[in-house]
């Protein structure tokens, strides 16, 4: 598939989506990180918490699925902007969410993911289609002072990103926002992120929109992987958490967690929303500096990262 095809390539993304969960250190692009001056004084907050625990960064995994559903229909027909593509199902899966996807794919192996409620929530083009497209811009062409240079603009790509997303998703993509866009210097390739912001700060990350585009202007991968887990989503579980309250948390907890010990910690501003079965929750990372040993500078080190899970509930 095509975004695994990117993560043995280069060992960059995301992407996505979903993709995810496991990006709340580094899996998709984040704002600045909110750097924590462990001399500051902890504010008094009164706002109710939700509940949270640490999860093991090491542990926690979120799976799919697959399967091949006897119901489903095996071909059928997509229109987009007058052009009908035949389209032949490969399989399914289920979310941690609960939720179904269907997965077809195209006669040049493009693969098109749906919905429970068959609205497109993904794209990608196939790994040959990928291959062909990049390699004059990268590799041994590129050594050999063969290949292209791409002449794509950041602007060029961002509306590109949200004419191709506009047409994929229609009025699904006025649920979110341009956040921000990254650059891959080795293989020309731009990745393009639109979050739904939420919470009383707006600095929960719920639906997402991530696209990818190629040095000569393809579209690589289109998704809003996320949109049919959280569309049902009740933002007013949200209203009175603001970001002061959360940061405020994590600070007491990570004090609580290395006493004097602690040297320094930052919180990851990369906030995303998930569903679980019905239940949702935001995950938050915490990275601190922790002298295990008391040895002062020399001593020193990274624990290497902690989750934090809260639960939201019904109000």
């Amino acid at each position: 598939m095509k975004k695994k095809q990117l993560l043995i390539l280069f060992g960059t993304i995301l992407i996505l989506f979903i993709v995810i969960a496991l990006s709340v250190f580094a899996n998709i692009p984040t704002s600045d990180e909110v750097n924590k001056d462990v001399s500051k004084s902890i504010s008094t907050v009164k706002t109710p918490l939700p509940s949270a625990i640490m999860i093991s960064s090491d542990n926690y995994v979120i799976e799919e699925k697959n399967f091949i559903s006897q119901d489903i229909i095996t071909e059928k027909n997509y229109v987009i902007e007058d052009s009908i593509i035949q389209l032949k199902y490969s399989n399914s899966t289920i979310k941690t969410s609960g939720i179904t996807n269907d997965i077809y794919f195209d006669k040049d192996s493009n693969e098109y993911t749906f919905s429970s409620n068959d609205e497109l929530i993904s794209y990608s083009i196939s790994n040959e289609a990928f291959v062909n497209s990049i390699q004059k811009y990268t590799g041994d062409y590129k050594e050999l002072d063969k290949g292209k240079t791409s002449t794509l603009s950041e602007q060029d790509a961002i509306k590109y990103a949200k004419r191709i997303a506009r047409e994929y998703f229609g009025d699904k993509l006025d649920l979110v926002e341009f956040d921000s866009i990254t650059h891959d210097n080795e293989t020309n390739i731009y990745y393009l992120y639109f979050y739904q912001n939420l919470g009383a700060d707006k600095f929960i990350k719920g639906i997402y929109c991530y696209v990818s585009i190629l040095p000569d202007g393809t579209v690589n991968h289109c998704s809003m992987d996320n949109y049919d887990e959280l569309i049902n989503f009740d933002s007013s579980l949200l209203d009175d958490i603001t970001k002061e309250v959360i940061y405020t948390d994590l600070e007491n907890k990570t004090r609580e967690l290395y006493g004097d010990k602690l040297v320094d910690f930052e919180i990851s501003d990369n906030i995303q929303l998930f569903n679980e079965n019905g239940l949702y929750y935001f995950l938050v990372g915490v990275s601190s500096e922790v002298d295990f040993e008391g040895k002062g500078a020399d001593g020193v080190y990274n624990d290497g990262g902690q989750i934090y899970r809260y639960d939201l509930s019904v109000k």
